[in-house]
C-alpha cells in the first residue's frame, strides 16, 4: 500500500515542480531559450542558489533538475545510497525563483524485499545531519530524535517549518521531513 502511495506523491514532487523560465521583458514569440533549465537563466534565482548551497553540503549518487513547465516550478532531485532510498528535494515556487519547499525522504525497509533491512541507513543518517547544517534551528537535537522514531512532529525555528512524518507500509517506513520558509515576503 505504501508503494502505492508514494507514486503519486513522487509523480506530484516531479510535476508539481517543474515550471517554464520567467517570461522575457517584452512581449515576443516562444524561443528554445524559454524552456531552459533554471541553471541557464541569466538571473540566478533564490532556488538556484539553494540548489548550489545544498549540493556543496549533500553525498548525492545522482542529481537532476527537471525544468519548470506550464504553472510548476523547478524541482532539483538529490538521490543517495547503494539501495538509492534517501532522497533530496528543492522546489520551485512556480512562476517566482524562490524555494517553496526542501523534502527529505527515506524510505526505511523494516522486511527485506531485497534491499536488505533497513536499506541505506548510513546515508539516512548522514543526509538527516547533511538536512541540520543546511538548516539549522534551536530544535535540531528534537529533529534528530524525531527522524529515527514514529511519531509526527511540527517545529517551528530560525524562518523555517520542519514537519516530521512517518507513515508505516507493508514493508518501509516513510520517514520525511518538509522544511517550509515562514515569514519570508517576496
Amino acid at each position: 500500500m505504501l508503494i502505492r502511495r508514494l507514486l503519486p506523491s513522487a509523480v506530484l514532487l516531479l510535476t508539481a515542480c517543474s515550471q517554464s523560465s520567467p517570461p522575457p521583458a517584452e512581449p515576443s514569440l516562444p524561443t528554445e531559450s524559454s524552456t531552459q533549465q533554471p541553471a541557464d537563466r541569466s538571473v540566478v534565482t533564490p532556488f538556484q542558489n539553494e540548489v548550489e548551497r545544498s549540493k556543496a553540503v549533500l553525498s548525492c549518487k545522482s542529481t537532476k533538475i527537471t525544468p519548470g513547465t506550464s504553472g510548476w516550478g523547478a524541482l532539483f532531485g538529490c538521490i543517495g545510497g547503494e539501495a538509492e532510498t534517501v532522497k533530496f528535494f528543492i522546489n520551485e515556487e512556480p512562476e517566482t525563483g524562490r524555494v517553496s519547499t526542501t523534502k527529505f525522504l527515506w524510505n526505511d525497509w523494516f522486511k527485506d524485499r531485497g534491499y536488505g533491512l533497513h536499506a541505506d541507513a548510513k546515508a539516512a543518517d548522514k543526509m538527516i545531519h547533511d538536512l541540520i547544517k543546511l538548516y539549522p534551528s534551536d530544535h535540531d537535537k528534537a529533529l534528530l530524535k524525531a527522524f529515527k522514531g514514529k511519531k509526527n512532529l511540527t517545529l517551528e525555528g530560525n524562518g523555517y517549518r520542519f514537519e516530521y512524518t512517518f507513515d508505516r507500509g507493508p514493508a518501509i517506513d516513510e520517514r520525511m521531513i518538509v522544511v517550509t520558509p515562514i515569514g519570508l515576503t517576496p
